[in-house]
């Protein structure tokens, strides 16, 4: 309906090196608006979330550093020159 033509998602997969993965929690949490929601409605320290994040993390991929899989979606759309 926005007039979007040829439109398609490409989703790239990629093993990336994990130097430190309390950073990777931390950006998990603090690098979107995660935060935003544990400050309004938790009484839960974002660092507790943090700390939990990262003993989630070394149970699935082991101590740092390591290698995660990540994956993004790409969409592209093309709009035609009005």
């Amino acid at each position: 309906q926005a007039g979007f033509g040829n439109c398609t998602v490409t989703t790239l997969r990629e093993n990336v090196p994990i130097d430190d993965l309390a950073n990777l929690a931390r950006g998990f949490v603090t690098g979107n608006p995660t935060i935003l929601e544990l400050k309004a409605r938790s009484a839960t320290d974002p660092e507790e979330v943090i700390a939990l994040i990262t003993t989630a993390l070394e149970a699935e991929f082991g101590k740092s550093p390591t290698v995660v899989p990540m994956q993004a979606a790409v969409f592209l759309g093309i709009k035609p020159a009005a």
